[in-house]
């Protein structure tokens, strides 16, 4: 095109106000586009359909015709004419009309399009924000006649739905649910739980009408980002059918996708909401009599594990379809056995519980857990254990409780390589659990890493300052560590203070190793006086602290007691391989090298370290304190340096502590060993 032409080309553009009708269509384009985001939002659609985007490009050919041909002038809508016919004068009150008109126009499409960009650039920062939430626990005063548990299962609740978005990195309940928030800030709290979103929630009832109402807060400025109120026609455990809907609308208020399987799984709600709660209150009963008994309260009484089952069981009544609460029927029939509540007659309720699971849902995770729990506890088919915690864990890649069992399994067959991996990512997603950390705290002492183990205990200390094992577990990692007896005392000054906990049967074994004859013998006498040391471990170690302080005779008796004590054992419990370990101990102790030597190995041959790598070790190291006491140096070397090598709660520094190893401590095998953990 010449340049002449082109510039009339243009001019005849302008004259026609084509550049004004195609910035006036895109603004109400823009606007149209918004007001359309928010009608889909509100019935639930994330994305604006592409019908509507196709529909306004066509819209935008057509305005650009109709800016060519017409012009809009106070007159109406005319046929735009040549540029040789003379202009019309126009009337001044329809002139000043039309400009009037036309400048509130313009405000309004720019206030339209400055709300949307605004908008936006929120909508923008938090989707380039990592979406890390926490659901807070319900703070307020119960509402009268209700139990905590309702508002528990409302918390768990919204946290499991949040979770179903893969986008969302949402704080597991069990982080949350005991967190105590108080007058704290949400800056602070979102701090201190690493999280950049809250989930705040508050219960009303009044007259009958309960109403929940839902606030996510930013943590970084502290402004309320989205709010809705959510009344419930009859019951709080309703949460499980609008919790769907509130998952949603956080999504859409950050601007988060969901996919199809997203969506699905959002939406899937139970068959019923009373089912669910009955069940999840059969899950709290037994997981919190597991937790109490694996803490070392053996008093915990394990009844409530048929409370649990009869709760499962009318759920199942209630909804026959109820996949979930079979599978942990099941689970809990596994954790009765294992505390050895139930008998192995349960064994096929758990399997029949565990199958219809299965066929009712095949992905569902809650089956494979329940399966690996039935083949570690119920048949120590450690194996297929380990092939059902993976499976799970492949379904749900997320889930911390997957790790921790994964651990468990490959701790008892002594794959430490995979120990140190699943312990350490186990770690890494904050499984805010005492036990758990514990657990990993003694996977780490098995691996000789104690630095890292006395992290973890802790960790547990932290978790649950009351709980007085993970004090001790701490106590025997900075011995393991570093032989530090002082150190060792400062800990169960901390526990004794913590939780009251008897510390004196410790102190007297340190005051042992230390050779205070003196504070030992107090310390073991205030423990467990005379008429009080019935437990094999308390006889042993007082026969022990007797015999290396002089007193002979007071030693022979106890070892005495102690071997009609573990006798007694063996012979109700002939697979009790500890029994027999310490009955060895016992024999070794009274100078009976032929009893003491068959007892040990009988533990050993019962319970070998490829059997049982937590166990096994364990027998290894009674095994050699046998052969020491008896005069069998050499074999009781061997068997130090194979602690040393292996995963066992065993450290050069106990054969410098405990006095039964004092023969073997100006060994060359056992300096170099003592050179090669201070190197």
């Amino acid at each position: 095109m010449e340049p002449a032409r082109f510039i009339r080309f243009w001019k005849e553009l302008k004259r026609r106000k084509v550049f004004m009708g195609i910035i006036a269509y895109g603004a109400s384009a823009l606007v149209i586009l918004e007001a359309t985001e928010i009608i889909c939002n509100a019935f639930g659609i994330e994305r604006v359909p592409p019908w509507v985007v196709i529909l306004l490009g066509i819209g935008f050919l057509v305005a650009l015709v109709f800016s060519w041909i017409y012009d809009i002038t106070p007159g109406g809508i005319k046929r735009t004419e040549p540029l040789e016919e003379p202009e019309l004068p126009l009337v001044s009150k329809k002139i000043k009309t039309y400009r009037l008109t036309t400048f509130v126009s313009v405000i309004l499409i720019i206030g339209l399009l400055s709300f949307n960009i605004i908008d936006n650039a929120k909508s923008r920062k938090f989707g380039r924000l990592e979406k890390t939430m926490a659901v807070l626990p319900f703070t307020d005063l119960l509402p009268p006649g209700y139990e905590s548990l309702v508002f528990n299962y409302i918390g768990e609740e919204i946290t499991a739905c949040l979770s179903k978005i893969y986008t969302f990195k949402v704080l597991p309940w069990r982080v949350t649910s005991n967190y105590k928030k108080g007058n704290k800030s949400y800056n602070k709290i979102g701090k201190e739980l690493k999280a950049n979103l809250l989930i705040d929630w508050k219960a009303v009832e009044i007259d009958g009408n309960k109403r929940l109402t839902i606030f996510m807060f930013n943590t970084e400025d502290e402004k309320l980002l989205w709010s809705h109120d959510y009344p419930l026609e009859e019951s709080w455990t309703e949460i499980s059918i609008i919790s769907p809907e509130i998952s949603r609308s956080v999504a859409r208020r950050l601007k988060t996708f969901l996919s199809q399987e997203e969506r699905a799984m959002i939406n899937e709600i139970p068959g019923s909401s009373r089912a669910s709660f009955i069940a999840y209150k059969g899950s709290f009963i037994a997981q919190n009599a597991l937790y109490l008994y694996e803490l070392g309260n053996r008093k915990t009484e394990l009844s409530v594990f048929d409370e649990a089952i009869d709760l499962y069981t009318q759920a199942i009544q209630i909804d026959p379809d109820f996949a979930a609460a079979y599978a942990n029927r099941a689970k809990t029939r596994s954790w009765g056995i294992y505390t050895g509540y139930y008998d192995n007659s349960h064994l096929g309720k758990c399997r029949d519980d565990i199958e219809k699971a299965t066929n009712l849902d095949p992905d569902l995770i809650e089956a494979d857990i329940a399966m690996g729990f039935y083949c570690y506890y119920g048949l120590e088919d450690y194996k297929n254990a380990l092939v059902y915690f993976e499976r799970a864990l492949e379904k749900q890649p997320d889930n911390v409780d997957c790790l921790f069992y994964l651990s468990l399994v490959y701790r008892r067959m002594g794959n430490w390589e995979k120990v140190a991996s699943i312990s350490a990512e186990a770690l890494k997603r904050n499984p805010a659990n005492a036990l758990f950390y514990t657990n990993i705290g003694l996977s780490f002492d098995y691996l000789h890493d104690f630095e890292k183990a006395i992290e973890c205990h802790n960790l547990a200390i932290e978790s649950l300052p009351e709980w007085a094992a993970s004090y001790q577990n701490k106590v025997e990692s900075v011995l393991m560590l570093s032989g530090d007896t002082e150190k060792a005392r400062a800990i169960l000054e901390q526990n004794h203070n913590m939780t009251g906990y008897n510390i004196h049967y410790t102190l007297a074994r340190l005051n042992m190793y230390d050779g205070n004859c003196e504070s030992a013998l107090k310390n073991i006498n205030i423990a467990y006086p005379d008429d009080s040391a019935t437990d094999g471990d308390s006889l042993l170690l007082k026969a022990q602290i007797y015999m290396h302080c002089g007193s002979r005779n007071k030693a022979m008796e106890y070892y005495q007691h102690a071997i009609n004590y573990f006798t007694n054992e063996v012979k109700y419990g002939p697979e009790n391989s500890g029994a027999l370990s310490k009955l060895g101990l016992a024999y070794a102790g009274i100078g009976d090298k032929t009893n003491a030597i068959k007892y040990g190995m009988s533990a050993t041959e019962l319970m070998p370290v490829d059997k049982d790598a937590i166990n096994g070790p364990n027998r290894l190291y009674d095994l050699a304190r046998i052969y020491c006491m008896v005069g069998e140096e050499d074999l009781c070397i061997e068997l130090i340096k194979k602690l040393a090598t292996i995963g066992s709660l065993f450290s050069i520094h106990f054969v410098y502590l405990d006095p039964d190893f004092e023969k073997i401590r100006n060994n060359l095998n056992i300096i170099q060993l003592m050179k090669q953990v201070r190197n």
